[in-house]
């Protein structure tokens, strides 16, 4: 029981905590939509519309253009790496405008933040005022979940349900409980595992046909092609630690910290402490795999003498193992932390250990102060202090943890068999992705994280870039093109005067066209359509419009549709004036063609079943370039239009695409080291040997 100075105590952290959480996580969240809620409610739209999702896991502009489409501004946004059943979570609020429906999620969040510290003191059965104080200790987790309407609260009521119903050995329930967020968050696959050990068949089944029951709702909705692409190209790189600034300290994982220690990048770590990407390799396995070892070691050898000790443990420790070993951890995953923080705790207060449980309390909480963008990149100080809440933990409970000597063939061969097959895959993927025809292009200007959909005028470069949460165009040369705006603009074309552009942006639901006439001039509205590319004369542009590939007269402000194409995508002219190279793509996949306005005839060059986009033209006019992504990996091809033999002049595992030729150059864009929702330019080496 506490005493009254206890009492007194708690209660002034706890409303220290609650009102911090509710001025920075709860009216800072009210009536706005910033945040990663707007990618979860426009992937429910899309969902909901029944249009593939399928498209948003490689082409993050697209994505954006239906945030713009649905009235979400001021915020940048990408559906990647989420899992395509995440897109199920919110479809029930997306009768809402966005404002509304985020700020009923919210307040169920809210809700969710009570109702989980009630289940908490239901299944530790610690007074509340201990549960309510551990639980908002959780600080700068818990804030951000509120405040960027994040899922992780959901997340933990689904697995807290599941442990309550497993108490009440109301296993059909438990499963369900389980089972309803694995398709969502890959946790719940651990919790799965854990069970089956655990030998809890009725559960494991319930849970298995909970998820089977969650896919099969997805691919109803929205076809299997939207898991075969998540699959291909975003699981991997996602358990890689490469969705979003790989280098970057906010990202603190081992992954990150070894990056920086030993691997060389052109623009985001050119300094290395140590190059040299074995290293990164065999630490990076090393640490991952000792880790692992050791933890399964502990879920089998922990032994408590009271009833219920065993279970509470094994369910605290299997988070955090899982943040211990995260390939990127961001503060809102902390909040699952909150699990052996509370469950770790009861066990030593029966235990009488007082100061235990007071100093793994004040390490959680310290994991959760905003802290760490302010100290040096290499010092990663929630990666050591999440350790030092690992080996505390071991450290306190290391009377109740058989530590005897094990057999090498049962626990060790396992672990070095695993750690040499991954590090043997990993010096193989480094070797195979030494890329010795392709450079970085310099941007001397670093909050160019993201760029896309380059075009070149005579002398100049012109690209879409993401700067401070908006889309805008740059020139390579003299910085930004449009001016500061709360509208994005995408797909810039440059007219070959250097001087007119071109931009796509989203108004009125709708895509449409708009043109600045010199760099800083305000763009105007000029046509609906989409995918512009000026005739090299500069007289007249294409572009798509109601599946009809248009020409808008600059000289008479007319446009006529000269040709049907259905669902079309990525125009380019010819420098000759003569041909037009387009995509479409049907339910037989994606097709290259290309037009001569002269005379209305077309043809197809090249048919896939993976997707080729974003065609561009060499100097004479006799081949093209473009992106096909062949098996899950996306690279730069061209082609001889004389004899249409693809041929590939790129080769990494990261994604290429967008290649333009400036000059006697080929530039193209690249994810490689950047991560999947971020790019920079790239040009091939010597491309005139290439092609």
């Amino acid at each position: 029981m506490l005493n009254k100075a206890q009492k007194t105590f708690l209660f002034i952290c706890l409303l220290g905590f609650s009102a911090v959480i509710i001025k920075y996580g709860v009216v800072s969240a009210f009536n706005n939509t910033k945040g990663d809620f707007p990618n979860y409610y426009t992937s429910a739209r899309l969902l909901a519309e029944g249009v593939s999702l399928e498209r948003a896991y490689r082409d993050v502009i697209w994505f954006q253009k239906q945030m713009d489409r649905y009235g979400i501004v001021d915020q940048a946004g990408g559906f990647i790496p989420h899992p395509p059943s995440t897109a199920l979570v919110l479809l029930p609020l997306t009768v809402f405008p966005p404002v509304i429906a985020k700020n009923i999620w919210l307040l169920f969040n809210i809700t969710l933040v009570i109702f989980d510290i009630i289940l908490l003191c239901k299944i530790v059965r610690l007074p509340w005022l201990i549960t309510s104080v551990l639980f908002l200790g959780s600080g700068y987790a818990l804030l951000n979940n509120l405040l960027f309407g994040q899922q992780y609260l959901l997340l933990i009521t689904s697995l807290l349900l599941g442990v309550f119903f497993y108490q009440k050995q109301k296993m059909i329930w438990a499963g369900i409980a389980i089972g309803c967020f694995i398709p969502v968050k890959y946790i719940g696959i651990l919790f799965l595992m854990y069970f089956t050990w655990r030998k809890q068949g009725r559960l494991v089944g319930v849970a298995i046909a909970t998820v089977a029951f969650i896919l099969i709702i997805t691919v109803w909705i929205g076809g299997v092609e939207v898991f075969q692409s998540f699959a291909a190209e975003v699981f991997p790189r996602h358990l890689r630690g490469e969705v979003q600034a790989p280098y970057a300290i906010n990202f603190q994982s081992w992954n990150s910290l070894f990056r920086n220690l030993f691997l060389y990048h052109e623009a985001l770590n050119a300094h290395p402490v140590w190059p040299s990407p074995v290293l990164f390799v065999v630490l990076k396995n090393m640490i991952l795999w000792c880790l692992v070892g050791l933890s399964l070691f502990v879920l089998a050898r922990a032994g408590f003498k009271k009833e219920g000790h065993t279970f509470l443990f094994h369910v605290g420790f299997i988070p955090l193992a899982l943040l211990v070993n995260s390939p990127a951890s961001v503060t809102y995953h902390f909040l699952l932390l909150s699990l052996p923080c509370v469950f770790f705790v009861k066990i030593l207060l029966d235990k009488k250990n007082m100061l235990g449980a007071v100093f793994l309390t004040g390490l959680f909480i310290l994991i959760n102060t905003p802290i760490f963008p302010k100290l040096h990149p290499l010092v990663y100080p929630r990666l050591w202090l999440m350790l030092s809440f690992f080996v505390c933990s071991l450290y306190l409970f290391r009377h109740d943890i058989s530590w005897r000597p094990v057999s090498f063939v049962r626990w060790g061969l396992p672990v070095l068999v695993l750690f040499l097959a991954f590090t043997g895959q990993g010096l193989r993927s480094l070797s195979a992705n030494t890329e010795r025809h392709a450079a970085y292009w310099p941007i001397d200007d670093p909050r160019y994280t993201t760029l896309k959909q380059p075009d070149v005028g005579k002398n100049r470069l012109v690209f879409s870039a993401l700067v401070d949460d908006h889309y805008a165009v740059y020139s390579s040369e003299a910085g930004r093109w449009t001016p500061v705006h709360t509208r994005n603009f995408y797909n810039p074309a440059l007219a070959s005067d250097d001087s007119t552009l071109l931009v796509e942006t989203m108004a009125n639901g709708r895509t449409e066209i708009w043109i600045s006439k010199g760099q800083g001039k305000e763009p105007i509205f000029l046509q609906i359509g989409q995918s512009p590319t000026w005739q090299p004369d500069g007289r007249r542009f294409a572009f798509f419009r109601d599946g009809f590939i248009s020409l808008y007269d600059m000289q008479q402000h007319q446009w006529s549709s000269p040709t049907e194409v259905g669902n079309g995508y990525d125009l380019a002219f010819s420098p000759d004036g003569n041909h037009i190279a387009y995509c479409t793509w049907d339910t037989q996949g994606t097709s290259l063609h290309v037009l001569d306005i002269r005379d209305g005839r077309t043809w197809t060059v090249l048919q896939s079943l993976d997707r080729i986009e974003t065609p561009t033209w060499s100097p004479n006019s006799s081949r093209l370039l473009f992106a096909w992504n062949r098996a899950g990996n996306r690279d730069i091809w061209s082609m001889e239009l004389t004899d249409q033999i693809p041929v590939q002049r790129t080769f990494h595992q990261d994604s290429d695409m967008d290649p333009v030729w400036f000059g006697e150059q080929i530039i193209f864009v690249t994810d490689r080291g950047h991560g999947l929702e971020m790019s920079a330019l790239y040009r091939l080496l010597h491309p005139e040997e290439r092609l």
